[in-house]
C-alpha cells in the first residue's frame, strides 16, 4: 500500500483497525468530481458507502493518495 499513499497518510493508517473497515469492494468505476495537471479528486462506490479520494501527481510522475472521508462531508 505505500507505493499508493503518501508517507503522512501511511502513518495515519497505521492506526486503522480493519475489522473497523465496513466496505469490502468496488462497486462502481470511480466518479471524477474535480481535477487539475496535479490533484485528482474523485468519489469511489463501495458495497457500503461512497468513498471520496485525493490523489496528488508526485515529482517522478505517479500518483498517491494524499486523503480519503466519506464522501460529502
Amino acid at each position: 500500500m505505500k507505493d499508493f499513499a503518501q508517507p503522512e497518510l501511511m502513518d495515519r493508517l497505521k492506526s486503522v483497525d480493519p475489522a473497523n473497515i465496513r466496505a469490502s469492494a468496488v462497486v462502481a468505476a470511480p466518479v471524477l468530481v474535480d481535477k487539475t495537471d496535479a490533484v485528482v479528486t474523485a468519489d469511489v462506490k463501495t458495497d457500503k458507502d461512497t468513498v471520496r479520494v485525493i490523489v496528488l501527481k508526485q515529482s517522478d510522475g505517479t500518483w498517491r493518495v494524499r486523503s480519503y472521508d466519506q464522501a460529502g462531508t
